[in-house]
């Protein structure tokens, strides 16, 4: 039978024909730019980003193009511009520090929609390619002036927008999150659930004060919560717990929302929104029991999903919550596993080990982990982490027994080298150091005494043996005399040829020899260094130990830091001393 004839083509997916029309229009304009009015570019490029067609060429044209001429687009074509290029994939860095340089200089004519653009433009590009701190300073404090004197023409979405703006490019002005938590609290019946929740957000985030906003807030909530979004009601939960107003005015906000989310089921929300659920729950101390049994049911097969900072998240959030359940946290262990370490950051990996430390058999079931994050930290981890969250890292490996040589090498060199920083930990941190290097230095200790003892007792028994063995080779000695005066001769033919080669052994014996001192100098060297920087570094801990007052310090952290300075050789305080006896703790 003759064979069918060939199907005709298919039209392309509308998506390539729109790209393909982007491409000609940006192949045509991009060699006309000179015949273009600036709205006329600001309209070209708007349409672009709008599409998410990014054509490079033409917007690095654009860029060339426009750079002189900024002074003459008005005041929204600047923001819709910035809004533009911030949203291309490509940085442009020169373009964004002439376009803060235009509204800076006409920031005082800017309406309350520009300015809200022009900030929304400027916390993106500088969130994909961090722009420089003269560019952004003098853009950002205009800005906050202008709107703060302009704050009563701003709308509920406005006023959102612009705090979450300030709040993400950690530029929050104190006088403006003041007067915008009042303005938001007036216009809360305008605003959508969607404003509400960035609102509230934008507090949480930049830890400003906002009773006032929070007492409203937990007025209208219960009558309005029923139409929010599963996204508005975990990003708001989350927004509330991290502010500390879980419970404000005459209603339980966070349970309310909680409650909802329940009703709801966990399959509502995405993997993100879940695990903010958790967060806002560990963080407002609340625990919906119904709630938290969905969450850890549906969140194991969605980790794929999750960013390395929300796998942290929910790791930490269901510790924080007493969760039992193994197979949730080894299904987190395993995801960890699987990413590696370089996926996560040293607060990620603190918040990590911490929680699986506290689960049952954590030495055995997460050992792999613990490792893993100890080798990543001391390779690079422990320059960039912050105090509170390498303290908590090293309290929860040494607890496991995983704090390795080479991270306490790396978290001494850095606290040797930067002297203030000892001085600078708070009494729970100070017990958290002081307790990983005391329980080091105990264990290498024991170990090698450990090791003396078990090399004596079995050179004993080899010595006895040997005795036996001395004796019945004596007949064999005895035996083997006429062989050795036969083979005389031979070794006196072999001796000039050795005579021949011990010049050559004498002339590398030195070389040999030299190499070996060499060896045993640098071993020196660096043991020294070592054993001075503990020295040092013990000194800085018992100093730090000294101007921690008894008010600081519970009965038992002084019970602690007492135990880890006898164990490193070091007399505690007397003032440790006298609160450790008088707490119960053991007195001398």
């Amino acid at each position: 039978s003759p064979s069918p004839s060939p199907s005709p083509p298919s039209p392309p997916p509308p998506a390539t024909a729109v790209a393909r029309a982007f491409d000609a229009i940006a192949l045509h304009a991009s060699p006309r730019l000179h015949e273009f009015k600036p709205q006329e570019l600001v309209n070209l490029t708007w349409a672009f980003a709008a599409a998410e067609q990014p054509a490079p060429s033409l917007f690095s044209s654009v860029a060339t193009h426009v750079s002189g001429r900024l002074a003459d687009f008005s005041s929204m074509g600047l923001a819709l511009l910035a809004w533009a290029f911030a949203r291309n994939p490509k940085p442009f860095p020169a373009l964004f520090d002439s376009l803060a340089s235009e509204a800076t200089r006409r920031a005082s004519h800017f309406s309350p929609r520009c300015l809200e653009m022009t900030l929304g433009a400027f916390c993106r590009a500088d969130a994909r390619q961090p722009l420089s701190h003269s560019t952004l300073a003098p853009l950002y404090a205009s800005l906050s002036m202008v709107a703060l004197a302009r704050i009563d023409e701003f709308s509920g979405a406005s006023v959102a927008n612009v705090l979450w703006a300030f709040a993400s490019a950690r530029k929050p002005s104190p006088e403006l999150f003041s007067a915008a938590a009042a303005a938001a609290a007036s216009r809360l019946d305008t605003m959508t659930p969607r404003d509400i929740a960035l609102t509230l957000s934008a507090y949480a985030r930049a830890e400003a004060p906002a009773h006032q906003l929070f007492v409203a807030v937990s007025h209208l909530l219960p009558a309005r919560v029923s139409s929010f979004k599963p996204t508005d009601i975990a990003q708001t939960a989350l927004a509330v717990a991290m502010a500390g107003h879980a419970r404000v005015g005459n209603a339980a906000v966070l349970p309310a929302l909680l409650r909802e989310a329940r009703l709801r089921g966990a399959d509502a929300f995405s993997p993100r929104e879940m695990v903010e659920l958790l967060r806002a729950s560990a963080l407002g101390r609340y625990r919906d029991g119904i709630l938290v049994s969905q969450l850890v049911r549906a969140l194991p097969s969605q980790l794929r999903h999750l960013n390395a900072n929300y796998v942290a998240g929910a790791t930490w959030a269901a510790a924080t919550l007493s969760i039992d359940s193994p197979p949730f946290f080894d299904a987190l262990g395993a995801e960890v596993e699987r990413r590696g370490m370089h996926d996560f950051t040293t607060r990620d990996l603190a918040h990590l080990v911490w929680a699986l430390s506290r689960q049952p058999s954590a030495p055995h079931r997460h050992a792999r982990l613990f490792l893993a994050a100890a080798e990543a930290t001391a390779r690079g981890g422990v320059r960039e982490c912050c105090l509170s969250h390498l303290s908590m890292l090293l309290a929860s490996l040494s607890s496991t027994g995983h704090a390795t040589p080479a991270l306490l090498r790396a978290v001494e060199q850095r606290l040797t080298a930067r002297k203030g920083e000892c001085e600078a930990l708070t009494p729970k941190q100070l017990c958290a150091v002081a307790d990983a290097f005391a329980a080091h230095a105990h264990a290498q200790t024991h170990a090698h005494a450990l090791t003396c003892t078990v090399q004596q007792q079995q050179s004993r028994p080899q010595q006895q043996q040997s005795r036996p063995q001395q004796q019945q080779s004596q007949p064999q000695q005895q035996q083997l005399q006429p062989q050795q005066q036969q083979s005389r001769p031979q070794q006196k033919q072999s001796q000039p040829q050795q005579q021949q080669s011990q010049p050559q052994q004498q002339q590398s014996q030195p070389q040999q020899k030299q190499s070996q001192q060499k060896q045993k100098q640098s071993q020196q060297k660096q043991k020294q260094q070592q054993t001075q920087q503990q020295v040092e570094l013990w000194a800085l801990l018992e100093a730090r130990a000294r101007s921690v007052s008894a008010q600081e310090l519970s009965d038992a952290e002084a019970s602690r830091l007492c135990d880890a300075l006898l164990k490193a050789g070091v007399a505690p305080p007397e003032q440790l001393q006298r609160q450790r006896r008088s707490g119960g703790g053991g007195g001398g």
